[in-house]
């Protein structure tokens, strides 16, 4: 699919933080979008109706929010389409409470390369014992998506205008953000481009932190796209998840599936 491209001279962003009951590390995150030196931005917050003090926080910024609403919802992806409903930027940017921009000039730095429906940038994960530099995939294929492999929606510009066609399937748990850029870019035929820069800090302690549930979710995901014939069975990755990571083996095993999809086998519709 191929969409207009946006006027960088004109661009404008639409960060979107998601919070419940995490006033703790929301003013954090508050702070770090709020003190950008890119000016063109609106900044709008969900949060689900706390019982801490988070509204308190949003109301002690309210002058720098563009729009917020403190109300009950029905999930992170209820919370996020809600966002994505008020977002009038041409780019829309999940930061979710605890999550900062890695620098003041960050999305500065990003505009003059948002030139993709997806781009997607680094991010410094945050664990209790210590951070790790998670860099964003040079092509996001075929291969990407039946490894199972994610993109850090953190980092992850993405163009409002396909987000307003199809919104996030709030039926997924964790990884309805991971259905969303499937579809996008295997069906829809959406661009994507990698942005080699770190966008920011992440903490990595939220519910897709559990890989065991979100890896069960993705598999779900794969199954219903197979069973409608979008792409083939993946027997042959299976036999890779059996072999030790890192190893000869497992490499040549990757070299050789990549060869498959390549060759347009293993996704019908890829090309289509």
């Amino acid at each position: 699919m191929n969409n207009p491209a946006v006027n960088k001279a004109t661009m404008r962003i639409s960060i979107i933080t998601i919070n419940y009951n995490n006033g703790d590390l929301l003013e954090a995150t508050i702070k770090s979008v709020i003190e950008q030196t890119f000016p063109d931005y609106e900044y709008i917050v969900i949060d689900g109706g706390s019982a801490d003090d988070s509204v308190s926080i949003i109301r002690k910024y309210s002058n720098h929010i563009s729009y917020w609403v403190s109300e009950k919802d029905k999930g992170i992806y209820n919370a996020m389409n809600k966002g994505i409903l008020k977002a009038t930027g041409d780019y829309c940017l999940f930061l979710n409470s605890g999550d900062t921009f890695y620098e003041n000039d960050t999305l500065k730095n990003a505009v003059e390369r948002l030139d993709a429906d997806f781009v997607c940038g680094n991010v410094l994960l945050v664990y209790p014992s210590g951070t790790a530099l998670w860099k964003a995939p040079d092509a996001v294929d075929p291969l990407f998506f039946i490894q199972r492999l994610s993109l850090c929606h953190q980092s992850l510009f993405i163009k409002t205008e396909s987000l307003k066609q199809r919104s996030y399937d709030e039926s997924l748990k964790i990884a309805a953000d991971w259905e969303q850029v499937f579809y996008e870019i295997l069906i829809n035929h959406r661009t994507y481009k990698k942005l080699d820069a770190i966008v920011c800090r992440y903490l990595s302690d939220g519910v897709s932190s559990d890989d065991a549930k979100s890896d069960a979710e993705k598999r779900m995901i794969l199954d219903k796209y197979r069973s409608l014939g979008y792409i083939e069975q993946d027997e042959l990755l299976e036999l890779v998840y059996k072999l030790k990571v890192g190893t000869r083996k497992y490499r040549l095993a990757l070299v050789v599936i990549r060869m498959i999809v390549n060759g347009g086998k293993l996704l019908r519709k890829w090309k289509n």
